[in-house]
């Protein structure tokens, strides 16, 4: 089962809520022998992740941190979905709309870039 590894990196307004803004940074896969192992986008800076998440810290009046905090989310098959869907009373849209923060498609799979530097060859 695929997670996803994301981390808040700041707040925005929607229909008069707070909702939190998300950078993904990388996924948790497992291997064939069923040991787990992580994927971090080498795109994302963590650096510019854990600025962010201080400056959204200040304006609350929280502390400043030292190391980036990130969250760790299980992605669910399609049948789990829907069988949540149904128990919960909302339809699939909504449910993706909600579980799913910042990730255009929530079924692809992380892909690295070969090379060093991102360049192929």
């Amino acid at each position: 089962m695929k997670k996803t590894i994301s981390a808040v990196i700041g707040e925005y307004q929607k229909d008069g809520q707070t909702k939190a803004e998300w950078a993904d940074v990388g996924v948790i896969l497992t291997s064939n022998n069923g040991k787990e192992y992580m994927l971090l986008n080498a795109e994302v800076s963590l650096a510019g992740i854990l600025a962010k998440q201080n400056v959204l810290a200040q304006t609350k009046g929280e502390k400043h941190r030292a190391n980036v905090m990130c969250s760790i989310n299980e992605e669910q098959s399609n049948q789990q979905q829907q069988n949540n869907n149904q128990q919960q009373g909302f339809n699939n849209n909504q449910n993706q709309q909600n579980n799913n923060h910042s990730q255009q498609n929530p079924n692809a799979q992380y892909q690295p870039q070969q090379g060093f530097n991102n360049q192929q060859g």
